[in-house]
């Protein structure tokens, strides 16, 4: 058990080669709370992995304080099952991912005994199968990160790997299987391992469990597009009218809507001023400019030319408050931040419109919206956009829209159009999950530009970036003119 400032992170292994504390860490007279590696080296001096430390450093900027937890935890013990199990024996290059391999498939089978003795000492009692998929990709993108940065993958003192090797190529084409094809693959590995160390080898890889077989439902498990259009009529209040449509065809999580602040919302004239790569001769959309903005990191505050602060200075020095995304989860105004990779340097990631009609819809709701916030002086009490306009009692009228809140008001909205909320992927991610079936169904996008739009890729060069928006942009132009349905008069 591991404690640092009443934080707790378990850790199985009762002699470790590796622990795993988490410790302040001060940048930009901001404190974070960031996970180290700690180990003994060959002489039994303690030291920590400067290669984990940068990756989980650099990894804030996509995910929450939780996740980088848990993938540094997976660090750890990947580092731990090789000492235990292989007694830091030298491996060749064309072992490194059969390694990976044997520890997910160990954590899939657990190492206690019947009798609860473990010949590791690591005593791991067995885990889901979502669980060691996701340990797998922690896994693969810290050797990604350490290999792109450090020329190399350091998992003890005696071992050393490069992601230009075969092993490196044979994981990637795992990334994004489905869970069935991944153990389908990992049994596949479990066969190689035995041509390699032979039949009989001292440490063999454990058997993989059998994966049931798994029946796809015929029922599309997001709403229709004419449904969520429905939900949008349905609904009067331009706060709630905004997000649904934020959601269902900008493809924003809600907790990416929660933490939008108003000054997120911009002209279409902005766009090169956030994105320098975008020809001024090519296309660019005319669409409203949304910014999905980091909300503790992002140094976009609502002044184009002060990159002095990020948000969490700024809450910090004039409301006073911490990123709903740095708050605990059990409190109630906290909106978490999942994944999303912002792009440049100002790390903000804009939002490609599927319908053209409803960016516009959009921007009139927005409109209608400041003119709320500016009459009752809201950015005197935060920056945010999302606010409470309908408190007849008058008691909340300004508060930030909370989690709490947003789930109402999409259950109020299924009511209202007679459908059941939570049945058929009737949800705010939901609403995601349509989002990225129109872009490709019915726009035709390919995945590599869907993969964009909603977040999933990062691109550092700006001149990348400025290719790829503007042929996201004109691909949404040429596609939405075969549209003929109009969804929003």
């Amino acid at each position: 058990m591991i404690q640092s400032d009443s934080k707790l992170i378990e850790f199985e292994h009762e002699q470790p080669y590796a622990i795993v504390k988490v410790l302040p860490v001060c940048r930009s007279a901001v404190t974070e709370l960031t996970p180290f590696i700690f180990y003994k080296n060959s002489v039994g001096e303690i030291e920590y992995s400067k290669e984990v430390l940068a990756w989980a450093s650099a990894s804030r900027i996509s995910y929450h304080s939780t996740t980088i937890n848990n993938a540094v935890l997976a660090v750890a013990r990947f580092i731990n099952f090789y000492r235990a199990v292989w007694t830091d024996e030298i491996l060749s290059e064309g072992e490194f991912d059969y390694l990976v391999y044997a520890y997910l498939s160990t954590r899939l089978s657990g190492t206690v005994d019947k009798d609860g003795s473990c010949p590791y000492g690591l005593y791991w009692l067995p885990v889901k199968y979502k669980v060691i998929q996701q340990e797998f990709r922690f896994l693969f993108r810290y050797f990604q990160f350490s290999s792109k940065h450090f020329g190399h993958v350091n998992i003890s003192e005696n071992f050393k790997s490069k992601t230009s090797d075969n092993y490196y190529k044979r994981m990637a084409k795992l990334m994004d299987e489905k869970e069935r094809d991944f153990f389908v693959h990992l049994k596949a590995y479990r066969e190689g391992w035995k041509k390699i160390r032979g039949e009989e080898a001292e440490v063999p890889m454990p058997p993989v469990l059998h994966v049931k077989e798994t029946r796809s439902s015929a029922v599309r498990q997001f709403p229709s597009t004419d449904e969520i259009v429905d939900l949008i009529y349905s609904t009067k209040n331009p706060v709630h009218r905004a997000m649904l449509i934020a959601a269902g065809f900008g493809g924003l999580r809600i907790s990416e809507i929660l933490n939008t602040y108003s000054v997120d919302i911009l002209p279409h004239t902005y766009r090169p001023s956030f994105f320098t790569g975008l020809s001024p001769n090519g296309h660019q959309s005319r669409d409203i400019l949304y910014l999905r903005a980091h909300p503790e990191l992002s140094t976009y505050c609502g002044e184009m030319g002060n990159a002095n602060e990020n948000r969490t200075q700024y809450l910090n020095r004039k409301y006073g408050l911490l990123p709903r995304s740095a708050l605990h989860k059990k409190e109630s105004a906290y909106a978490g931040w999942k994944g999303t990779m912002p792009s440049g340097n100002r790390l903000v990631h804009e939002v490609f419109w599927i319908d053209a009609s409803a960016a516009s819809e959009f921007n009139r709701c927005y409109l209608e919206i400041m003119d709320f916030i500016r009459l009752y002086k809201v950015h005197e009490r935060h920056p945010y956009l999302y606010v409470n306009v309908g408190d007849k009692s008058g008691r909340y009228l300004g508060d930030f829209i909370k989690m709490s809140n947003a789930e109402k008001i999409f259950i109020d909205a299924c009511t209202r159009i007679g459908v059941e909320a939570h049945k058929h992927g009737r949800n705010w991610h939901g609403l995601r999950h349509h989002f990225k079936w129109y872009a490709k169904e019915i726009l035709g996008l390919d995945n590599a530009c869907i993969q964009i739009a909603m977040g999933h890729f990062s691109i550092e060069s700006q001149d990348q970036y400025g290719r790829s928006a503007s042929a996201i942009h004109v691909n949404l132009a040429q596609n939405a003119t075969s549209q003929k349905k109009v969804l929003f008069r």
